[in-house]
C-alpha cells in the first residue's frame, strides 16, 4: 500500500510566496516525505525555492532535482549547497545533471564531455562539503588547493546524479561505489523495467565495493495524471510528447519514432486514484523511493490521490 511517507511532490517554478507556504504546511500536515524543485528554462531558480522551503518546513526533505553542472562553478555550487543545507538542518538533497538541449544552447552554454563535467563537479563539491582541501585537475573543471572554511555539518548532504542513459548510469555506479554520490534520481517517463535495471546496476557496484545498500537513494520523478478517464489522460500526454522535442529526447526517441499510447502509458501513472496508486506501487516495488509526484497542479493532484492513500 502506498503511504504519503513514500511520496514527495514537485512544486511548480511559478509558485508564489503564499502558495509555497500553503503547500509546505499541507505536505507536513499530511506527512509527505519531501518537496521537490527542478530547473525550468529561465523561469525561477529552484535553489532559491529550496532555500525558502527549508525555512518554512520542519520535517520535509527539501530536494533540488535537478541542478545542472553548468550553472555555476563547482566551488560556488558547494557554497550554495552548504548554505541551503544549513537552512534545512540536514534535510537537503541535491541532484546534479548535465542539462538538456536546446535549453543549454539558448542559455549560452556549450556543453561538452558531459560525464567528465558531472564527475569533476561531484569530486570538487563533495570534497569541499567534507571540509577537505581539494586539488583536482579535471577535463572540464579544475581547482588547486581549494578549501571552504567554516563549514560544518554538511559533509553528508545526499548528493545524487540524474542519470538514465547507459554511460551516465555506469559512471554514476562508479562514483556510488567510491562514496562520492549517494544514488541516482531517475527521470520522468522512465518505465518500471528500466528503473529496476538502473537501481540494480548502481546497487551492485556499490555493494561490491563494500557499501551498505541502505545508504543509497533512488528517488524518481513520476508524472501523475489523475483522471477518471485513463485513456484521455494518456492520450493528452502522448500528444504533448509527440509535439515536444525535449520530451522526445528525454525518452531517447528519434524525431521519426512513433509515440504510441502503450509507450506513454507504461511511463506515467494515469487514471483514477486507484489506478495511479497501483502504478506508483510498481515503481516502489522496483526499488524507487521516494516517488516525487509531478503534475502542473500539485494541490489538485493531492486532493485526487487522497482517495486511495
Amino acid at each position: 500500500m502506498v503511504r504519503r511517507s513514500d511520496l514527495g511532490v514537485h512544486l511548480p517554478a511559478t509558485i508564489d510566496r503564499a502558495a509555497l507556504a500553503a503547500a509546505i504546511r499541507r505536505l507536513e500536515d499530511e506527512q509527505y516525505h519531501s518537496v521537490w524543485f527542478t530547473e525550468t528554462d529561465l523561469v525561477r531558480d529552484p535553489i532559491v525555492h529550496a532555500a525558502a522551503a527549508s525555512v518554512l518546513s520542519k520535517s520535509l526533505v527539501v530536494g533540488v532535482g535537478l541542478v545542472n553542472v553548468w550553472r555555476q562553478l563547482p566551488a560556488s555550487l558547494a557554497t550554495t549547497v552548504a548554505n541551503v543545507s544549513a537552512l534545512a538542518a540536514g534535510r537537503h538533497w541535491v541532484v546534479l545533471g548535465p542539462w538538456h538541449e536546446p535549453a543549454a544552447t539558448y542559455a549560452g552554454v556549450r556543453r561538452h564531455h558531459l560525464i567528465d563535467a558531472m564527475r569533476d563537479t561531484t569530486i570538487i563539491v563533495r570534497g569541499l562539503l567534507r571540509g577537505e582541501t581539494v586539488t583536482h585537475a579535471g577535463r572540464v573543471y579544475a581547482v588547486d588547493d581549494l578549501a571552504m572554511p567554516g563549514r560544518t555539518g554538511v559533509a553528508e548532504v545526499p548528493l545524487l546524479w540524474g542519470a538514465n542513459g547507459p554511460r551516465m548510469v555506469a559512471a554514476a555506479a562508479e562514483l556510488a561505489a567510491t562514496g562520492l554520490i549517494d544514488g541516482v534520481m531517475i527521470n520522468y517517463l522512465t518505465p518500471v523495467e528500466r528503473v529496476r535495471e538502473i537501481i540494480e546496476l548502481v546497487t551492485s557496484a556499490a555493494t561490491a565495493a563494500g557499501r551498505e545498500p541502505g545508504t543509497l537513494k533512488f528517488p524518481i520523478a513520476l508524472i501523475v495524471l489523475a483522471d477518471d478517464d485513463q485513456h484521455r489522460a494518456v492520450e493528452q500526454m502522448r500528444s504533448l510528447i509527440e509535439s515536444t522535442a525535449v520530451l522526445r529526447a528525454e525518452m531517447h526517441l528519434s524525431p521519426e519514432a512513433a509515440v504510441t499510447y502503450d509507450l506513454v502509458e507504461a511511463r506515467v501513472a494515469a487514471g483514477s486514484a486507484t489506478q495511479c496508486s497501483a502504478r506508483i506501487q510498481k515503481y516502489l516495488d522496483a526499488g524507487a523511493w521516494p516517488i516525487a509526484l509531478y503534475n502542473r497542479e500539485p494541490q489538485t493532484l493531492m486532493d485526487r490521490l487522497s482517495e486511495s492513500l
